[in-house]
């Protein structure tokens, strides 16, 4: 999992079994 900070906010990046790419909070 990576954290990146887009758009001035904190997005957590991790990879679902289906092979795509998830943008959560980061808390």
């Amino acid at each position: 999992m990576q954290c990146s900070d887009i758009g001035g906010h904190a997005v957590q990046k991790r990879l679902v079994s289906v092979g795509r790419r998830e943008c959560s909070i980061c808390r």
